[in-house]
């Protein structure tokens, strides 16, 4: 799968997309349960990596490189509301409603009818866009950095612990891919990773304690974070606006992003967001 976004994406936009898979670091401490809780299908796994389970088990909640669910909501909520990574949340945050208004603008401009308007449209566009830009810029920051900082320990000590194989053997099962070295970001879907954050929150012994992710919504998931990072990165630059061709790059991606969002959320491709 090609890559998606650009080699030194924004801030913003990396936090978004883990914030989208927020899914993974929530498996830190399920998965550290299961280790600990049942050391005989898990009695392979290196020593290093008991290390960092019991990390994630002891440490989340009391680390500010490793905080829990409540807490990251706390810090990433003010900055990009409910994670569209769930299925239902708050959308009223001026995050979602501008976000919202430039993956509705294109996918009005995709799903015209006729080429009479496609300027206009166009346009619409462009003015979501600046509207979108506007709110950005606003909460870029030290605030968004030292956030991606910490999101972004936690989340690749949590996708280490899903990339050994011995720990994914105590499931019976393949470990999420050590290659491409994105999974699971930037358009790197994988059906043994995805298979496996599926069985981890269907276990009953992984305390898990909320509704099972399954595969097939986690690699929606995966395409909402992709394709909305990817919008967002675009949206910062100053030449999104400029050129004809600029825009309706971005506005491919825009209608990426809504349509992931609309097939996580059971809607139609065509109905109105």
């Amino acid at each position: 799968m090609a890559v998606v976004r650009d080699k030194s994406p924004e801030a913003i936009a990396d936090l978004y997309e883990r914030w989208t898979l927020d899914v993974v670091l929530c498996l830190g401490p399920a998965c550290a349960v299961l280790c600990q809780d049942n050391p005989q299908q898990f009695k392979a796994v290196p020593p290093a990596v008991l290390t960092t389970l019991a990390d994630l088990r002891y440490r989340t909640g009391y680390d500010s490189s490793f905080l829990a669910e409540q807490q990251r909501k706390g810090m990433l909520v003010p900055l990009l509301g409910d994670s569209d990574g769930a299925k239902s949340g708050d959308r009223s945050c001026p995050f979602h409603r501008t976000a919202d208004a430039v993956r509705t603008r294109a996918k009005d401009f995709v799903q015209r009818v006729f080429t009479t308007g496609e300027q206009q449209l166009r346009d619409a566009f462009r003015d979501a866009v600046t509207a979108f830009h506007g709110y950005l810029t606003t909460v870029q920051g030290t605030v968004v950095d030292d956030a991606n900082v910490r999101n972004a320990k936690h989340f690749d000590t949590v996708v280490g612990i899903l990339r050994t194989p011995a720990f994914a053997a105590g499931l019976g099962l393949q470990p999420a891919p050590a290659a491409p070295s994105s999974w699971p970001l930037d358009a790197s879907w994988d059906g043994n990773g995805a298979f496996l954050i599926q069985a981890i929150t269907q276990h009953p012994r992984a305390g898990w304690g909320k509704p099972p992710v399954t595969d097939s919504e986690f690699l929606q998931a995966q395409r909402i974070a992709t394709y909305g990072a990817a919008t967002i990165d675009a949206v910062l630059k100053d030449s999104v606006l400029k050129t004809t061709p600029a825009v309706d790059g971005t506005i491919g991606l825009a209608y990426k992003w809504w349509t992931a969002i609309a097939e996580l959320n059971g809607v139609s491709s065509s109905a109105t967001r």
